[in-house]
């Protein structure tokens, strides 16, 4: 599934004039999907060295 994720947000980049950053959002009652979260994110930081990323815990 995080390929997939990558894969869709990869094509969006791609799609998008100037990308301004990231916002990712958690829900931490969802633990599958707080811990994917983090792994994209983690991801990011990496293949998006200079572009804000933000993370907001719900």
């Amino acid at each position: 599934i995080v390929d997939l994720c990558l894969d869709i947000v990869r094509k969006l980049r791609y799609n998008c004039m100037e990308l301004q950053g990231f916002l990712v959002y958690n829900d931490i009652r969802d633990e599958m999907r707080f811990r994917l979260n983090l792994l994209l994110l983690e991801i990011f930081l990496v293949d998006y060295k200079k572009k804000t990323k933000m993370k907001f815990t719900i």
